[in-house]
């Protein structure tokens, strides 16, 4: 009874590997048919740019761990589209769901606000594309959650979901 119930369970992380990685193929094909569309009709000799534009989009598709400060010293080289200024505001956090996180940044001279969102939401469900990636690797790599803590804490990374979410 247990190998039938473990190789039931391998079947069904192929099956899910399988739907994320097709999910993730339709979504770079969908942005890039739309991104293209215009560029096609503009002129023959552009064909070259804009397939070398489809790879850097292909190549672009990936998740990034990136330091805070980081991230907000950027933000403080860029001119505010609403006000015209470099941006000097606030980030807050709005929303935090184990890997997923949601930032506001609010621009202390025009109040203009923006979001960053890690993660998508996975098609066919509430529960964010880094989260199901998070578990799924931690399985294949046979962690498990506290395994998939200690890695998360070694990397100064917020920890997993709630133990009976995972």
């Amino acid at each position: 009874m247990g190998k039938r119930n473990n190789a039931y369970k391998k079947k069904s992380r192929k099956s899910v590997i399988k739907r994320i990685r097709s999910e993730n193929l339709k979504r770079k094909r969908d942005y890039i048919s739309s991104s293209s569309a215009n560029e096609e009709s503009i002129m023959p000799m552009q064909n070259e740019s804009t397939s070398s534009k489809q790879n850097v989009n292909d190549n672009l598709d990936f998740n990034l761990i990136i330091h805070m400060n980081s991230l907000i010293s950027l933000l403080k080289q860029f001119i505010f589209s609403g006000c015209n200024k470099r941006w000097d505001g606030s980030t807050t956090i709005k929303e935090r769901n184990g890997l997923y996180i949601q930032l506001e940044f609010m621009c202390n001279h025009c109040g203009f606000l923006t979001r960053l969102y890690s993660s998508p939401k996975m098609r066919n469900g509430r529960r964010h594309e880094i989260n199901v990636r998070l578990a799924i690797g931690g399985t294949l790599c046979g962690l498990g959650r506290s395994g998939i803590m200690k890695l998360l804490g070694s990397l100064n990374l917020p920890p997993p979901v709630q133990e009976h979410k995972y």
